[in-house]
């Protein structure tokens, strides 16, 4: 009974799990009733007083995120289900978010106030909810006009509107979901930015001067610093992410050491340290310095864009400096637990955020275990005794985390923490310290400066040289449910062994010890022993992208999805272009614990079909590559090619006729193109597409790229084919392939059409959809279905989609 707040925090979690799960008023007189029966007990017989703070804190909580589900309802719903699909609609209302500009595309939270139909005049007012807006701009001087929009200005202009798009791919991130955990249920898009009103913010913007003041830190760490050094220190001091590089970025995030590029508690950690070691070497005591600091942490925390894990850091900062005040003792687990009983009764949702998730259970080890690690390592340094403690048990504690959101964890990530954390500690005051003395001198800036870039480049070659030792990344199937529970009892025993006073010790550390590598080694292990033949047709949007997985484990990829294609003005340039390969593909293989592909067969040439395969390529070994008859193109299938072979992948071209035995019961066969009867140029090659005819447990799949017609009549006159179950439609529905001749022949049960929504080509056509009615074939489009993946046992098959089933 002495730390309360930590049983009503572990009740609050249990609270907020159970409202989720099950939102049903029986839970909550079930636990009422508990919560009678033990607080009873407790005040006539003083016992199970834990108990009821425990339960007092499941109550509570669920019925907060009870109200919380309540007030998530949009009121826009019943006015916008009421209009036409794609009809302008005149929105006013407030920036409620920093404006932020990506290449050609505005985006920022807008708190919408009024809706007024353009047609027909007539007002609709909203009770201030918020929506997610994409402005897309069409000049350099629609750029220039829209970095100088500010947060808390108001406008007013045409805008359509649309649901946040469900998740459409396995491993994918839920887009929908995480929008709905801050309250937005509707995206508002546009491309009119000339017929925007806009009226700067009025009364007490505070929020704009905070935005203001980050600017203007920005725009000095940019003049003090080359990138990527001005990006990282954007990331680690300023909160903002997105000028960090992408490649550091994807870096660091496979070494573990994401905590880095966004404020946390680290950060908040050494600022303070570092301004309470000024303040109390200019002669001011604890209790001042303590003060000065508590004024500032507020500011900080807004400054740095209000994160979960900078706004933990500081609630508990706030209250240990307020002990010092006071002169009372502290109890940091306490005080960690008060910080997440605040956070939660003001927004329930950040349960569910993986950094929230991460910054508490790490901080809970760490305060719980560090110390009495370090007494039972055996070196004479304390600092690294410390530096150690902590890097194995963040590791330790976040690894269950990793896999069930990331299903990736690096070997080398504790390496790379025990090392590049401190260097970065100390980068963190003195790239700040520097940033504040060039407000006076701006000589010792520029020394300071160069110092921090030292470091800085120094701890970016260590993290690039760790980062190409790929044989260390690994990627991770999400573990059961049951693993997880495990493993935690498995952690819990293997900390009592280690640290507590047992009797036979050494057989407790070996028989924990055990325990949890044996799990992590069936973790590992649990992709390859629980295959099931498979193959996925992904939805990268207009393109293609088909893996097939078998039961023994082999994984055949067919295509890569796209890649956007450098725009020539640089104003339209993006952060990270968009990638199908890194956003789709990667994913999809990760969330599989696919470590290596034994076959990638690319199609042909196109972007649409080759554009993702790199970024793929990058991060997983591939064994072989079969390709089209023609030469590479210059550029992107040029590079790719090279690529491969300095990679020590086998490239070669594919063999007409060609039928393989990939495992029992599986084989396929090469039915086009011939090297000896070309029907399409290097630059022209979609005639040329491999077509490839698998039999997988006597069941048929024809995947046919983007062929047209002219191949299709020269694989039926060179081929007699069987009925095929499963057809791969070909060029996205094209009218130009998918003949009434073709479908006679062929009598296919399931037509699958690889597809972007509201694509700019009109696919699929319509003549083609019509054909496929008439011969009775069901339609799955990635369009509508996103990915569609059909399981094959015993010679049957079943097929599933992400969204909706059946044809529409």
């Amino acid at each position: 009974m002495h730390r309360p707040f930590v049983l009503l925090g572990l009740g609050a979690i249990i609270g907020i799990l159970i409202a989720a799960k099950w939102q049903s008023s029986l839970w909550i007189g079930v636990i009422g009733l508990l919560l009678l029966w033990s607080g009873g007990s407790y005040l006539y017989q003083k016992s199970y007083g834990r108990l009821f703070l425990f339960l007092l804190g499941v109550l509570l909580a669920f019925l907060r995120f009870d109200h919380a589900e309540q007030e998530n309802r949009s009121h826009l719903s019943p006015i916008l289900l009421k209009m036409e699909r794609d009809a302008f609609l005149n929105v006013r209302g407030v920036v409620d978010s920093s404006p932020l500009i990506d290449g050609d595309r505005l985006t920022f939270d807008l708190k919408v106030q009024q809706i007024m139909e353009e047609r027909r005049g007539k007002i609709h007012p909203i009770p201030e909810e918020t929506i997610r807006v994409s402005i897309y701009l069409n000049s350099g001087t629609e750029w220039h006009e829209a970095s100088r929009l500010l947060r808390g200005s108001s406008i007013q202009g045409p805008f359509q509107f649309e649901r946040p798009p469900a998740l459409r791919n396995p491993g994918g991130f839920d887009y929908a979901r995480f929008l709905y955990h801050h309250s937005i249920h509707w995206i508002g898009f546009t491309d009119r930015w000339q017929e925007m009103k806009i009226v700067p913010p009025t009364g007490f913007p505070w929020r704009t001067w905070l935005d203001q003041g980050r600017f203007e830190l920005a725009k000095r760490i940019e003049r003090s610093y080359e990138e990527p050094y001005a990006g990282f220190l954007r990331g680690m001091l300023l909160g903002e992410r997105f000028a960090v590089d992408p490649e550091l970025e994807s870096q660091f995030a496979v070494l573990g050491l994401s905590h880095l590029l966004s404020i946390s508690g680290l950060h908040v950690g050494v600022l303070v340290a570092g301004i309470y070691f000024f303040l109390t070497t200019l002669g001011l005591t604890r209790e001042k310095t303590a003060g000065i600091i508590l004024c500032f942490l507020p500011i900080y925390v807004c400054l740095t864009g209000a994160g979960a894990p900078v706004i933990r850091a500081a609630l508990m900062t706030a209250l240990v400096l307020m002990t010092w005040i006071f002169r009372l003792s502290k109890d940091l687990f306490s005080f960690l637990a008060v910080a997440l009983l605040i956070q939660l009764a003001f927004d329930p949702y950040q349960l569910f955020l993986v950094g929230f998730q991460l910054s508490y259970l790490i901080t809970a080890a760490l305060v719980v275990g560090v110390a009495p690690l370090v007494e039972r390592l055996p070196f004479a340094s304390e600092w690294l005794s410390q530096s150690i403690a902590v890097a194995l048990i963040a590791q330790l504690v976040s690894f269950p985390l990793l896999l069930y959101h990331f299903s990736e964890f690096s070997i080398l990530s504790f390496v790379a923490n025990l090392f590049l954390v401190p260097l970065t500690s100390m980068s963190i005051p003195l790239a700040m310290g520097g940033i504040w003395i060039g407000f006076v001198s701006e000589s010792w800036e520029w020394l300071i400066g160069k110092f921090v870039a030292f470091l800085l480049g120094f701890t970016l070659q260590v993290s690039q040289w760790l980062f190409s030792l790929s044989w260390a990344h690994f990627t991770w199937a999400k573990p059961s449910i049951w693993w997880f529970l495990f493993f935690v009892a498995s952690l819990f025993y293997v900390w009592v062994a280690w640290i507590g006073d047992l009797f036979y010790r050494s057989f407790h550390r070996l028989i924990a010890s055990s325990c949890l590598f044996l799990l992590i080694g069936y973790a590992f292990v649990a992709p390859i022993w629980d295959k099931g033949t498979q193959i996925t047709f992904l939805d990268v949007g207009q393109g293609d992208a088909v893996v097939l997985e078998t039961k023994r484990g082999h994984v055949i990829v067919i295509d890569g999805g796209n890649k956007a294609s450098p725009r020539e003005e640089k104003w339209r340039w993006k952060r990270k272009p968009i990638d199908m390969g890194e956003r789709v593909v990667l994913p999809f293989l990760k969330s599989r614990g696919i470590r290596q592909i034994d076959f990638w067969i690319l199609t042909h040439g196109d972007r649409d079909h080759i554009g993702g395969v790199m970024a793929v390529s990058k991060r997983i070994p591939v064994k072989q590559v079969i390709r089209s008859i023609h030469p590479p193109r210059e550029g992107l299938e040029e590079e790719l090619v090279r690529f491969f072979q300095q990679t020590g992948t086998k490239v070669s071209s594919v063999q007409y006729g060609l039928t393989n035995r990939i495992e029992e019961r599986i084989y396929w066969q090469f039915l086009h193109p011939d090297h000896q009867r070309k029907l399409g140029t290097k630059e022209k090659g979609n005639e040329d597409s491999i077509v490839c005819l698998l039999s997988i447990e006597g069941r048929k799949v024809l995947l046919t790229g983007d062929i047209g017609q002219k191949a299709e009549e020269r694989i039926l006159a060179d081929w007699q084919l069987p009925t095929i179950d499963i057809l791969k439609v070909a060029h996205h529905g094209s009218g130009s392939a998918t003949t009434k001749r073709w479908l006679e022949k062929l009598s296919p049960r399931e037509a699958v059409i690889s597809v972007g929504e509201k694509n700019r080509y009109g696919h699929p056509h319509e003549e083609v959809l019509e054909r496929l009615r008439a011969y009775r074939v069901r339609v799955w489009r990635t369009d509508w279905h996103g990915a569609v993946t059909v399981r094959f046992e015993d010679g049957q098959y079943e097929i599933e989609s992400m969204v909706g089933l059946g044809d529409r």
